[in-house]
């Protein structure tokens, strides 16, 4: 898969994220808020902050909604993103820091997450869009 498409900037902006269970909530460095267009007076800063490593951190949300896409690594022959699965909304903190994480808050709930480990330690990773569930 290719990285996320976020937007709602004039150009979706192409991040490559790593999809964490132990995230709370998505998480990107605060450069991409301004790469999608989101101005500081769009920013609030979190008072409860982030976490994770043994560290705190401060977070900013954005008060503006972010679409976001998920596509494949390889683009189709005219060089064109081929798109995998459903959009979805993306309300991720921004950070300082460079981390570029989905997390439970707003990527699980557009996807089932799968992690599986077989009895000689290999493992799979499957994500399933909601909307393709049987209900």
């Amino acid at each position: 898969m290719r990285p996320n498409q976020v937007a709602p900037g004039p150009q979706p902006v192409t991040v490559l994220a790593q999809v964490d269970s132990g995230a709370w909530r998505s998480i990107f460095p605060k450069q991409i808020a301004y790469d999608l267009g989101i101005q500081d007076h769009e920013l609030t800063q979190d008072p409860q902050g982030g976490s994770g490593v043994g560290s705190t951190f401060p977070v900013w949300m954005s008060t503006v909604p972010i679409a976001a896409g998920i596509a494949f690594f390889e683009p189709n022959p005219d060089g064109s993103e081929r798109p995998w699965g459903p959009g979805f909304a993306l309300e991720p903190g921004f950070t300082e820091h460079d981390a570029f994480l989905l997390g439970r808050a707003d990527f699980f709930k557009a996807f089932t997450v799968i992690f599986d480990v077989d009895e000689n330690g290999g493992g799979r990773f499957k994500l399933v869009p909601r909307e393709a569930e049987p209900q």
